[in-house]
């Protein structure tokens, strides 16, 4: 049931983020705004709350060795390093595009 969770929200910020397109190119830079600032709220969450979980002796004693059973093999590392980078790839761009196609002279 988690998984349909993340992918419902997942298909919820794209179908958000491609119909924010339609009206102009302006409501798509905000949206695309508003969905930055979301990501770095939750980055900053992330962040926080490990800090907070390593703050206390338990927590110190539990993340001592944080990188324990960590693939050490270079190619377990490569394939999603490279699906992170290119998953988003181009849709910054696609407010400007829009932009050109409404004027393509430009």
């Amino acid at each position: 049931a988690r998984d349909w969770r993340v992918r419902g929200v997942s298909i919820a910020v794209l179908v958000v983020t491609c119909c924010s397109n339609f009206p102009s190119t302006k409501v798509a830079s905000r949206v695309a705004s508003v969905i930055f600032v979301l990501k770095m709220l939750g980055v900053g969450m992330v962040i926080v709350l490990g800090l907070v979980a390593i703050s206390d002796k338990e927590g110190q004693e539990r993340y001592a060795h944080p990188f324990r059973g960590t693939a050490t093999n270079l190619g377990d590392w490569v394939d999603p390093v490279t699906a992170a980078l290119f998953a988003m790839n181009g849709w910054h761009f696609l407010s400007w595009m829009l932009n050109d196609m409404e004027d393509p002279g430009k």
